[in-house]
């Protein structure tokens, strides 16, 4: 049912766990009723904000908008206990009949003539004895059936999850995407500084800084660690000696594939892969302070 491993949930605030408690609220757009949202497709949630969460879903059933028999696909029972586990069920079954358990029973059926789906007949029952309680709605589909939330397919391929049971919801990663935003402007004003270089240092490969020129090691060390910054001398020790760890080989791929600057990882002379790692990684050092660490051995 879930065609994707990895589905994005977009926010503009920090989320430390995913909980149930909020569904609903007054800043939720619960157009496919209440849950948590996911998308298969990180666009759709960059839309609702600038923190990305990627996660893995683990659901134990999910609810679908495709056309079915709903007399046979829902069970009758089930939709009778969810309706009395409403706070208030009897004043909302009252509104089909002066009998409240004929009402829920009335009810039940209207939802499931009017509707051709599982989760069409679930949200009408949710907007008939839940409508101002969605988080005993959630917690109650989840308990009495197997249902963990709501899946939507588009056209397009994309999906849409609504997470009614948020223990399914397994944390991958976060990506704050202003941050990387700006980092894409960074790299950008890098890669148009490399384009106004001369391309030929570029065709012939130079590695290192410089061939006859050995690193003053001691006081490279020295001087990042007066700058607070540690754990990235062998990097930049490596790129002057014209020996890239692979740590800096894996940032220079990221680099250029990232930005489609069409440049070759192998033929960056050291300089430009020096700028290119100090600001891919955040470091506020200036190149030519860390340059001057190389001494001519004449």
């Amino acid at each position: 049912m879930l065609k994707s491993s990895t589905y994005y949930h977009g926010s503009t605030h920090r989320i430390e766990k995913f909980m149930d408690d909020f569904v609903g609220g007054k800043d939720a757009n619960d157009q496919e009723g209440p849950g948590i949202y996911f998308t298969s497709d990180i666009d759709d949630a960059l839309a609702i904000g600038h923190l990305i969460y990627e996660v893995e879903l683990k659901p134990r059933a999910l609810m679908t908008k495709e056309v079915v028999n709903v007399n046979k696909a829902v069970s009758r029972a089930i939709l009778v206990k969810l309706a009395k586990a409403a706070p208030d069920w009897r004043t909302h079954a009252e509104n089909w009949s002066e009998n409240p358990r004929q009402g829920i029973l009335d009810c039940i059926e209207a939802a499931l003539s009017s509707n051709e789906s599982v989760a069409d007949v679930f949200q009408q029952m949710c907007v008939e004895f839940y409508r101002n309680e969605p988080v005993d709605y959630v917690r109650n589909v989840v308990k009495l059936t197997e249902y963990d939330g709501t899946v939507k397919d588009f056209p397009d391929g994309t999906q849409h999850v609504i997470v009614l049971n948020p223990q399914i919801i397994h944390l991958k990663k976060v990506h704050d995407m202003q941050q990387t935003n700006e980092i894409r402007s960074l790299i950008r004003s890098i890669v148009s500084e490399v384009s106004a270089m001369d391309m030929a240092m570029h065709q012939t490969g130079a590695p290192a800084v410089a061939q006859g020129r050995t690193v003053d090691i001691e006081g490279l060390v020295a001087f990042m660690r007066q700058k607070g910054v540690n754990g990235n001398e062998n990097d930049i020790i490596s790129i002057l000696e014209g020996q890239p760890t692979d740590k800096v080989k894996n940032d220079m791929v990221e680099v250029i594939e990232f930005y489609q600057t069409g440049a070759d990882p192998q033929q960056l002379d050291a300089e430009t892969m020096l700028d290119y790692y100090l600001k891919w990684n955040k470091l506020n050092i200036d190149k030519n302070e860390i340059l001057a660490f190389s001494i001519s051995e004449q």
